[in-house]
């Protein structure tokens, strides 16, 4: 009978402690966890191999499925071995194409498309495709029929790549949106960006949607032209003719910033304001589900020199960051 009570005994004893348990998870109460039962660790960032030579200068990141290239700014190309974990020579005369300025759009197909040399007074309205690392492998497509600018916000999205402001010559920011479809090699003229006229922001595609925003527009002065630095945040849906509202990014408003998407949730960050001497290294995961930020660990290398000092991609569950041309190579990861 001892027995029996002693036994029904713990069972009230480990139910009442389950529901205390529970009632403080539910009510944020600290609480306090068994030393043999651990939370699940958070994205932290871990450093990389990067390169011996490496610099602080800018470059290009093409990403193609699971194949990722950096184009630095002297014109070297670099792959990464995702075996090795490093990044190996690819071959430049293969690469070479983004010597001349042109700027990489999307990829598709296992083709990178690119275009509109942005080192002439004039930006041409050029649309070339090539397979990487393969000689002789490039195509001339349907030219760019709308205005030629320089670092505009691209996607894809299906069998379409999205082509949305950017600024001219002169620095103006365009007010522009095109669609162009890789099938049948046309472009189709979507009218105003859900951002306006817009320059230097970020998009990040999740399923068939893009979230977009940050970047700047212009106001004018007594004639001058002053940049206004943007926080919005903005779904588009190319298969609806409205857009989205979505909750501000609650860091600095800032051109240029950077990120990739983990788990279906957009992760972006980095970017700064144009001509400053330093960039941003904060990070904010935007969950969809919720329409709502979280900040997560700041950049832990080498503060970012300038906006354009950073670029991304992710590889399954796990981000990755580059500083310049891979002078600072790191993963953002649970493990």
């Amino acid at each position: 009978m001892k027995k029996i009570l002693c036994f029904a005994a713990v069972i009230i004893c480990f139910s009442s402690c389950k529901k205390t348990l529970l009632q403080h998870d539910i009510a944020g109460n600290t609480i306090n966890i068994p030393a043999d039962i651990q939370p699940v660790p958070g994205y932290t960032w871990k450093s990389m191999t990067a390169l011996s030579n490496g610099n602080t200068g800018s470059s290009t990141l093409i990403q193609s499925g699971n194949n990722v290239y950096c184009v630095t700014s002297s014109g070297f190309a670099y792959k990464y071995n995702t075996s090795t974990k490093v990044w190996e020579a690819a071959p430049v005369q293969q690469m070479g194409h983004f010597e001349t300025g042109q700027q990489f759009f999307f990829c598709y197909g296992g083709r990178i498309y690119f275009g509109m040399n942005k080192n002439n007074d004039s930006i041409d309205h050029r649309l070339v495709s090539q397979l990487p690392e393969v000689a002789n492998s490039y195509i001339q497509h349907a030219p760019f029929p709308g205005t030629s600018v320089n670092s505009p916000t691209c996607f894809v999205i299906g069998n379409k790549g999205y082509i949305s402001g950017g600024h001219t010559q002169s620095g103006t920011p365009v007010n522009q949106l095109w669609e162009y479809n890789f099938d049948t090699n046309v472009w189709v003229n979507k009218g105003n960006s859900p951002l306006g006229a817009r320059a230097g922001a970020v998009v990040m595609v999740v399923g068939n949607k893009a979230y977009m925003g940050l970047g700047y527009d212009h106001i004018y002065l007594n004639t001058t032209p002053v940049k206004r630095y943007k926080k919005d945040w903005i779904l588009y849906d190319p298969a609806s003719p409205f857009f989205v509202i979505k909750a501000s990014f609650p860091g600095e408003a800032r051109a240029y910033a950077k990120g990739f998407v983990l788990e279906g949730r957009p992760y972006i960050g980095f970017g700064g304001l144009v001509n400053s001497s330093a960039g941003f290294s904060d990070l904010w995961d935007y969950l969809p589900a919720t329409n709502t930020w979280v900040q997560q660990q700041s950049w832990t290398g080498t503060t970012p020199a300038s906006c354009y000092n950073m670029n991304c991609f992710s590889l399954g569950s796990t981000g990755y960051a580059i500083r310049g041309s891979l002078i600072e190579f790191k993963r953002f990861s649970i493990l």
